[in-house]
């Protein structure tokens, strides 16, 4: 389409009190993908490309498609030192006989790891989880161990068949890199939202159904039975 955009003027001169601005056909040979925003061009990491190769692989001898293997990408956009403050009364209440008492504070590294699919042309964000790493010099009781935070998605994974393989396979993934780091424990918050709730992603599509807590545990007893398969 060959247009010409104009902006009225006071000029008497020009009978048509118009000014040609910009012909559209000038921006015609440009792409508009081109300057798409991608989830690829965000920093790497070797965490991420870790789990992003897991994911592939485990698509790929599941027999899917090299078009869905390729749509997606892996990316970790938090990694922050924090600290959990543990309030006197707290210490106090589980101080042990022989004197214990929980230390002040227990330093932590959370992670955030998220899941791009390629749909139509744009990345979108489907699947998200929080992980908090409390390293070998944290105090007790939460010396060496992971702690699976936090999890959303929106249900527009494609294909779908493959939605809960890719979701199951980041977690299992993750467990496995905290293994090689030589964590000794994980802990999973296995707690079901309440309809209307969203612990990530602001708003979920009103057809996507809240898991009951069984259906929850039944979801994390799979991703567990695979780690033991994997080892």
């Amino acid at each position: 389409i060959h247009t010409i955009h104009t902006i009225p003027t006071n000029n008497t001169t020009n009978p048509g009190n118009t000014v040609p601005v910009a012909e559209e056909d000038q921006f015609s040979h440009l792409n508009p993908m081109q300057s798409q925003w991608k989830a690829s061009s965000l920093p790497t990491s070797r965490l991420s490309d870790f789990i992003e190769i897991i994911v592939k692989t485990r698509l790929k001898r599941c027999n899917f498609s090299a078009e869905c293997c390729n749509s997606i990408t892996i990316r970790m956009v938090s990694n922050c030192d924090q600290q959990i403050e543990i309030p006197s009364a707290l210490s106090e209440n589980l101080a042990t006989a022989d004197g214990y008492r929980l230390s002040n504070c227990l330093p932590y590294r959370q992670k955030c790891i998220l899941l791009f699919q390629e749909i139509d042309g744009v990345d979108i964000c489907l699947f998200c989880l929080y992980v908090q790493e409390f390293d070998s010099n944290c105090p007790a009781p939460n010396t060496s161990r992971v702690y699976i935070a936090y999890i959303d998605s929106v249900e527009y994974f494609r294909p779908m068949e493959a939605r809960t393989i890719v979701y199951h396979e980041i977690m299992v993934a993750y467990l496995q890199w905290a293994q090689a780091r030589r964590f000794k424990y994980a802990n999973i918050w296995s707690c079901p939202p309440q309809r209307g709730d969203n612990f990530i992603f602001w708003c979920h599509p009103h057809h996507q159904r809240t898991p009951s807590r069984d259906r929850l545990n039944a979801w994390y007893k799979a991703i567990l039975t695979r780690c033991m398969e994997l080892g």
